[in-house]
């Protein structure tokens, strides 16, 4: 099951994150457009660094709450 509670606050990358898969998705239509496999090319680039972007901050991100989870168990006193 998917864990759907809000950690952390808002995420700072939200941004660049967005402006990426844009960015790829206007690339792609320029390349249908233009009928230019080389630019779908470009565009298949930049939608995979948006997936990347989300993939390594999500990992990220996970790691930092395990991390944050290890140090309150540690504080635990018996």
């Amino acid at each position: 099951m998917v864990d759907r509670v809000r950690r952390g606050g808002p995420d700072p990358l939200l941004h660049w994150k967005v402006r990426l898969f844009f960015a790829g998705a206007a690339v792609l239509l320029l390349s249908i457009v233009l009928d230019r496999k080389p630019v779908a090319l470009v565009a298949i680039a930049l939608l995979g660094a948006g997936m990347l972007v989300v993939v390594t901050d999500r990992f990220r991100r996970r790691d930092a709450r395990f991390a944050d989870d290890e140090d309150e168990a540690g504080d635990v006193s018996p």
